[in-house]
């Protein structure tokens, strides 16, 4: 971030805390998401209000465990408060390719010791990473090791959503699946095949992207 992005983020941040009660959290280095800014703010109520909407020591710990359940981890992150309710954003749902790539890149560029920043041990790393040490030392992934992975990290990001009290997702894929030079790169909620999302009221508005009009 160069010297004016930071200056403006500041300011942001400062109006913010004029009308709520909030915290930061540290994403330096996009420790958690490198395309989220380096610093995330989590709105915890009015400053005029007693009411407690969001612990942001609770929500950081989450955060680190459901960030690969989406594309480029952008996790579910609270942006607005509207009558103490949560309006949210994040990526479509990361498809296994994906989340076992983003984990390994992960867990080998920190020895398996945690995030980038050297922390904390991330939550979810793909099986049969645990206890290797080297590329050499991983052995052939099973059917069963493929999908536990994406099992374990959609129920957290399905917590995620439960803490934030999300009751409606927008969903703005216009296809079931994103697919990019053959291989399924982004899912919707909507085709989760084991109806992990079957709770939420998901309102299908689809949004074409640039991939959908011809050049002029």
């Amino acid at each position: 971030m160069d010297r004016r992005s930071e200056i403006v983020h500041k300011r942001c941040i400062c109006l913010i805390a004029r009308d709520y009660k909030i915290e930061v959290v540290d994403n330096k280095n996009g420790a958690l998401c490198g395309h989220y800014p380096s610093e995330l703010v989590v709105i915890e109520g009015h400053v005029k209000g007693n009411e407690v909407v969001n612990r942001t020591h609770e929500l950081k710990e989450m955060f680190t465990r459901a960030r690969f359940a989406r594309c480029r981890s952008r996790f579910v992150m609270p942006v607005l408060l509207y009558r103490n309710k949560n309006i949210c954003r994040s990526a479509t749902l990361a498809t296994m390719m994906e989340l076992y790539g983003r984990s390994g890149i992960d867990w080998f560029t920190t020895g398996g010791e945690g995030t980038a920043e050297g922390k904390q041990r991330p939550v979810e790393i793909p099986p049969m990473l645990d206890g290797a040490s080297s590329v050499s030392e991983i052995p052939p992934a099973t059917d069963e090791e493929w999908g536990e992975l994406v099992t374990r990290v959609r129920k957290q990001d399905v917590q995620l959503l439960k803490t934030l009290n999300v009751k409606l997702i927008c969903d703005l894929m216009v296809e079931k699946r994103k697919t990019k030079y053959g291989l399924q790169v982004s899912s919707s909620e909507k085709v989760d095949k084991y109806g992990r999302y079957v709770d939420f009221n998901i309102a299908s508005i689809p949004y074409p992207g640039c991939e959908f009009f011809s050049p002029l």
